[in-house]
């Protein structure tokens, strides 16, 4: 009987150190290098993988109506010649703006100062220009 009570007894701490643990994401207010970290990382890896759709979606308003998705994707079929690995994102915040350096695993290819803004809490590339 008393083994029942222990196993009881760890079965329900480990349920609710689980349910205690649980990590949630960083808002850009309590974390804005970190979640623009993210966000940069994600929107490289979706654009040299060929999500273009994931990657379109960080974009401002004013870099989408410079160019439609469907002209989006077509950059990033290109892009995906010549995949690339992100190995590092750095990024600098000041108020709700920043600006991101991508490191590839391909050491020639990197891309620095890539402007980001914040626009209703999630941080969205305004590199309108698609430069390298």
């Amino acid at each position: 009987m008393a083994k029942r009570f222990v196993f009881a007894g760890v079965v329900s701490f480990a349920l609710l150190t689980v349910g205690c643990s649980g990590e949630s994401t960083p808002t850009a207010a309590e974390d804005p290098v970190g979640t623009l970290q993210s966000a940069a990382e994600e929107w490289a890896t979706s654009f040299y993988s060929g999500d273009a759709s994931a990657a379109y979606a960080l974009f401002v308003r004013e870099c989408q109506e410079k160019f439609s998705e469907e002209e989006f994707k077509a950059f990033s079929d290109v892009a995906q010649a010549t995949p690339r690995t992100v190995t590092d994102v750095t990024a600098e915040v000041d108020s709700g703006k920043g600006t991101v350096g991508i490191s590839f695993a391909e050491e020639t290819d990197f891309d620095t100062n890539m402007p980001w803004v914040l626009v209703d809490g999630d941080w969205k590339t305004s590199d309108c220009a698609m430069r390298e």
